[in-house]
């Protein structure tokens, strides 16, 4: 298919399903960034999708591969200071996890214990239609914003970010944990450690001029960077298709 026709029936896919859809800002989605930890210091991104009234942990497969019985998500709580939950605690069965068996995405079924936490799980998810479901070449136009959290202070938590435009459309790739192919998107600029899992977004209302849908989308997670021996580097992207398409095929 021609690239350009590809261009105009993603911007139709877009704006259509932006019925209803809400617009983020920057100072909101930060906060809705969660940290997962582990207790020797290692950490990835993630974030909290509602889908079909259940909330999911969603992040990288192979950051949450590393996490175990003693990690923690960390998180900004309703006054902006840093709070967290041991993640046993609120992914007490581990049956209910699924992985992507292609695109490096996983996502984990929370279980709220009590009132407060589905509270906490309502201020910090994302509707699942903010994900992208389509496969297919994004505008290098837009202004694209990673969240994540490779570096972080206790004393003023909120995930970082950084601004950055596609470098390419789909390509098909090794993936850098198990060598798979699988499809991404480059980003120009490359990424800290600590930015693995989490989400990549356009269309969020910023102070400012902006290019990019009027509505805000999720459209893949950090996976690693592409590199060679000259130092060149870009951010590899997930592409958010491999949410949509995992979440909609849960068996549990």
């Amino acid at each position: 298919m021609n690239k350009k026709l590809i261009l105009f029936l993603l911007c139709i896919t877009i704006y259509s399903t932006g019925i209803g859809q809400t617009t983020y800002s920057d100072s909101v989605i930060q906060k809705k960034i969660v940290l997962l930890k582990n207790p020797d210091g290692g950490h990835g991104s993630g974030t909290i999708i509602k889908y079909k009234n259940r909330f999911f942990l969603l992040s990288a497969n192979h950051v949450v591969s590393a996490l175990t019985n003693q990690s923690e998500m960390l998180f900004s709580d309703s006054t902006g200071k840093v709070d967290s939950l041991p993640l046993k605690a609120i992914f007490p069965d581990q049956t209910q996890e699924a992985t992507h068996v292609e695109g490096d995405v996983e996502v984990l079924l929370l279980t709220p214990r009590n009132q407060n936490d589905l509270n906490l799980f309502e201020r910090l998810s994302f509707e699942f239609n903010v994900v992208n479901k389509d496969l297919v070449d994004i505008s290098r136009e837009f202004n694209v914003v990673v969240y994540g959290f490779p570096l972080y202070s206790l004393k003023n938590f909120e995930a970082m970010s950084y601004n950055s435009y596609l470098s390419s459309g789909l390509m098909d790739l090794p993936r850098a944990d198990n060598n798979k192919i699988s499809w991404f998107y480059l980003l120009e600029n490359p990424a800290m450690q600590g930015f693995s899992g989490g989400p990549v977004f356009i269309g969020m209302s910023r102070q400012g001029m902006t290019f990019g849908p009027s509505q805000t989308f999720l459209i893949g997670l950090v996976h690693g960077t592409q590199y060679d021996n000259t130092g060149g580097k870009f951010t590899m992207i997930t592409p958010s298709w491999y949410i949509a398409n995992l979440l909609e095929s849960l068996k549990f």
